[in-house]
Protein backbone atom coordinates (compact mmCIF):
# COMPACT_ATOMS: atom_id res chain seq x y z
CA UNK A 1 0.00 0.00 0.00
CA UNK A 2 2.51 2.63 0.59
CA UNK A 3 4.19 1.52 -2.30
CA UNK A 4 1.15 2.45 -4.16
CA UNK A 5 0.96 5.57 -2.28
CA UNK A 6 5.01 6.75 -3.07
CA UNK A 7 4.22 5.64 -7.63
CA UNK A 8 1.65 8.01 -7.55
CA UNK A 9 3.07 10.92 -5.93
CA UNK A 10 6.44 9.63 -8.48
CA UNK A 11 3.67 10.00 -11.31
CA UNK A 12 4.20 13.49 -13.21
CA UNK A 13 1.44 15.69 -14.20
CA UNK A 14 2.04 17.48 -17.29
CA UNK A 15 -0.34 21.08 -18.39
CA UNK A 16 -2.07 21.04 -21.52
CA UNK A 17 -0.21 22.77 -24.00
CA UNK A 18 -1.02 25.93 -25.85
CA UNK A 19 -2.43 24.46 -28.92
CA UNK A 20 -4.50 22.45 -26.94
CA UNK A 21 -7.97 22.84 -25.15
CA UNK A 22 -7.44 24.82 -21.88
CA UNK A 23 -3.80 25.67 -23.21
CA UNK A 24 -4.17 29.03 -23.36
CA UNK A 25 -1.98 31.70 -25.26
CA UNK A 26 0.89 32.04 -21.72
CA UNK A 27 4.12 34.04 -21.70
CA UNK A 28 6.93 31.43 -20.47
CA UNK A 29 7.75 30.94 -17.29
CA UNK A 30 11.29 31.75 -17.93
CA UNK A 31 12.99 34.47 -20.12
CA UNK A 32 14.77 32.55 -23.18
CA UNK A 33 17.16 34.81 -23.36
CA UNK A 34 18.76 35.11 -20.06
CA UNK A 35 16.96 32.88 -17.99
CA UNK A 36 15.19 35.08 -15.83
CA UNK A 37 11.71 34.23 -14.34
CA UNK A 38 8.33 36.07 -15.75
CA UNK A 39 4.86 36.24 -15.54
CA UNK A 40 2.74 35.00 -17.49
CA UNK A 41 1.23 38.29 -18.00
CA UNK A 42 4.91 39.76 -19.11
CA UNK A 43 5.20 40.70 -22.53
CA UNK A 44 9.26 41.59 -21.67
CA UNK A 45 11.67 40.47 -19.29
CA UNK A 46 12.28 42.78 -16.17
CA UNK A 47 15.63 41.84 -16.26
CA UNK A 48 17.43 42.12 -19.94
CA UNK A 49 14.40 43.56 -21.98
CA UNK A 50 13.85 40.92 -23.89
CA UNK A 51 10.25 40.62 -25.68
CA UNK A 52 8.88 37.26 -24.70
CA UNK A 53 6.01 37.18 -27.54
CA UNK A 54 9.16 37.43 -30.19
CA UNK A 55 9.33 33.71 -30.57
CA UNK A 56 5.71 33.71 -31.68
CA UNK A 57 5.99 36.17 -34.19
CA UNK A 58 7.89 36.15 -37.54
CA UNK A 59 11.15 37.73 -38.59
CA UNK A 60 10.42 41.66 -37.76
CA UNK A 61 11.03 43.49 -40.75
CA UNK A 62 12.58 47.35 -40.37
CA UNK A 63 9.51 49.62 -41.36
CA UNK A 64 12.42 52.57 -41.31
CA UNK A 65 13.76 52.63 -44.85
CA UNK A 66 17.09 52.72 -45.66
CA UNK A 67 19.76 55.48 -45.84
CA UNK A 68 19.52 55.08 -49.45
CA UNK A 69 15.86 55.49 -50.36
CA UNK A 70 15.07 58.04 -48.09
CA UNK A 71 17.95 60.30 -50.65
CA UNK A 72 15.89 58.26 -53.44
CA UNK A 73 12.54 59.90 -51.94
CA UNK A 74 13.82 63.06 -51.34
CA UNK A 75 15.42 63.91 -54.83
CA UNK A 76 12.31 64.44 -57.11
CA UNK A 77 13.23 62.81 -60.44
CA UNK A 78 14.23 65.12 -63.52
CA UNK A 79 11.60 65.22 -66.16
CA UNK A 80 13.71 64.61 -69.24
CA UNK A 81 12.64 67.01 -71.86
CA UNK A 82 10.91 65.14 -75.03
CA UNK A 83 13.35 64.98 -78.38
CA UNK A 84 11.92 67.32 -81.14
CA UNK A 85 11.70 65.61 -84.23
CA UNK A 86 14.26 66.07 -86.76
CA UNK A 87 12.71 68.86 -89.11
CA UNK A 88 13.68 68.29 -92.79
CA UNK A 89 16.37 70.90 -94.80
CA UNK A 90 14.91 73.89 -96.26
CA UNK A 91 15.59 74.78 -99.48
CA UNK A 92 17.46 77.82 -98.18
CA UNK A 93 19.46 75.27 -95.93
CA UNK A 94 20.29 73.54 -98.79
CA UNK A 95 21.16 76.33 -100.80
CA UNK A 96 23.36 77.58 -97.90
CA UNK A 97 25.11 74.53 -97.29
CA UNK A 98 25.49 73.21 -101.08
CA UNK A 99 27.43 76.76 -101.75
CA UNK A 100 29.75 76.25 -98.69
CA UNK A 101 30.41 72.44 -99.92
CA UNK A 102 31.34 74.14 -103.61
CA UNK A 103 33.58 76.70 -101.71
CA UNK A 104 35.06 74.25 -100.55
CA UNK A 105 35.54 72.17 -103.20
CA UNK A 106 37.16 74.95 -105.21
CA UNK A 107 39.60 76.28 -102.12
CA UNK A 108 41.10 72.43 -101.98
CA UNK A 109 41.07 72.36 -106.12
CA UNK A 110 42.66 75.55 -106.71
CA UNK A 111 45.32 74.41 -103.43
CA UNK A 112 46.24 71.21 -105.75
CA UNK A 113 46.68 72.90 -108.89
CA UNK A 114 48.53 75.71 -107.46
CA UNK A 115 50.71 73.47 -105.35
CA UNK A 116 51.42 72.14 -109.21
CA UNK A 117 51.56 74.76 -111.25
CA UNK A 118 53.79 77.01 -108.98
CA UNK A 119 56.25 74.09 -107.93
CA UNK A 120 60.21 74.59 -108.41
CA UNK A 121 60.11 72.19 -110.94
CA UNK A 122 57.17 73.37 -113.20
CA UNK A 123 58.12 76.84 -113.44
CA UNK A 124 61.27 75.60 -114.70
CA UNK A 125 59.90 73.89 -117.22
CA UNK A 126 57.71 76.92 -118.05
CA UNK A 127 60.81 79.34 -117.64
CA UNK A 128 63.34 76.67 -120.17
CA UNK A 129 60.45 76.29 -122.77
CA UNK A 130 60.29 80.56 -122.94
CA UNK A 131 63.59 80.20 -123.43
CA UNK A 132 63.46 78.21 -126.39
CA UNK A 133 60.48 79.73 -127.72
CA UNK A 134 61.94 83.70 -127.37
CA UNK A 135 58.52 84.19 -126.00
CA UNK A 136 57.05 85.23 -122.60
CA UNK A 137 60.43 85.01 -121.23
CA UNK A 138 60.59 88.13 -118.70
CA UNK A 139 58.04 87.00 -115.66
CA UNK A 140 60.34 83.77 -115.63
CA UNK A 141 63.58 86.04 -115.35
CA UNK A 142 64.62 88.42 -112.09
CA UNK A 143 67.99 90.22 -111.59
CA UNK A 144 69.60 91.62 -108.26
CA UNK A 145 71.05 94.55 -110.39
CA UNK A 146 68.62 97.43 -110.48
CA UNK A 147 70.99 98.45 -113.44
CA UNK A 148 69.81 95.80 -115.44
CA UNK A 149 66.28 95.74 -116.36
CA UNK A 150 65.42 92.89 -117.89
CA UNK A 151 63.02 93.08 -120.95
CA UNK A 152 62.45 90.13 -123.26
CA UNK A 153 64.98 91.88 -126.31
CA UNK A 154 67.41 91.96 -123.22
CA UNK A 155 66.94 88.02 -122.75
CA UNK A 156 66.79 87.71 -126.75
CA UNK A 157 70.57 86.62 -126.95
CA UNK A 158 69.26 83.69 -124.38
CA UNK A 159 66.99 82.82 -126.59
CA UNK A 160 69.28 82.31 -129.77
CA UNK A 161 72.07 80.58 -128.34
CA UNK A 162 70.27 77.71 -126.98
CA UNK A 163 68.15 77.61 -130.01
CA UNK A 164 71.02 76.39 -131.97
CA UNK A 165 72.10 74.31 -128.99
CA UNK A 166 69.33 72.32 -128.17
CA UNK A 167 71.76 70.07 -125.93
CA UNK A 168 72.99 72.73 -123.94
CA UNK A 169 69.43 73.64 -122.92
CA UNK A 170 68.93 70.59 -121.78
CA UNK A 171 72.44 70.55 -119.80
CA UNK A 172 71.36 74.27 -118.27
CA UNK A 173 68.09 72.55 -116.97
CA UNK A 174 69.45 69.68 -115.17
CA UNK A 175 71.84 72.30 -113.71
CA UNK A 176 69.46 74.52 -112.73
CA UNK A 177 67.05 71.98 -111.01
CA UNK A 178 70.19 70.18 -109.61
CA UNK A 179 72.97 72.77 -108.72
CA UNK A 180 70.35 76.05 -108.67
CA UNK A 181 72.91 77.51 -111.09
CA UNK A 182 74.60 76.95 -114.51
CA UNK A 183 78.14 76.06 -114.41
CA UNK A 184 79.34 79.68 -115.06
CA UNK A 185 77.52 81.01 -112.69
CA UNK A 186 75.55 83.61 -114.68
CA UNK A 187 72.28 82.08 -114.18
CA UNK A 188 70.71 81.19 -110.70
CA UNK A 189 67.63 79.31 -110.29
CA UNK A 190 65.94 79.83 -106.29
CA UNK A 191 63.14 81.40 -104.83
CA UNK A 192 62.81 85.15 -105.38
CA UNK A 193 59.04 85.76 -103.48
CA UNK A 194 55.51 84.15 -103.12
CA UNK A 195 52.79 84.02 -105.61
CA UNK A 196 49.49 84.05 -103.60
CA UNK A 197 50.09 81.25 -101.14
CA UNK A 198 52.60 79.81 -102.90
CA UNK A 199 56.60 79.83 -103.49
CA UNK A 200 57.71 82.07 -106.57
CA UNK A 201 60.97 80.70 -108.29
CA UNK A 202 62.69 82.91 -111.27
CA UNK A 203 66.04 82.13 -113.04
CA UNK A 204 68.15 85.55 -111.59
CA UNK A 205 70.63 86.61 -114.30
CA UNK A 206 74.19 87.56 -113.68
CA UNK A 207 74.96 88.51 -117.06
CA UNK A 208 73.43 88.08 -120.55
CA UNK A 209 74.89 86.54 -123.37
CA UNK A 210 75.78 87.97 -126.77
Amino acid sequence: MRRRTLLMHLTPYYAPADNHAGGGNQAPSFCPNCGHPVSPNDTFCQNCGYNLMAGNQGPAQSATPSRRQQQQQQQPATPQPPRRPRQPWTKKQKLQWGGIGLAVLIVLLLGVWGGHHYSRTATLDRAVKSIKTGKKMTPNFSSRSSALKLTNAKLLPLNHYYRKHSKALSTLKDQLLTRGSSHDGTLTYRQTGRHFLFDEFTIEVQQVRK
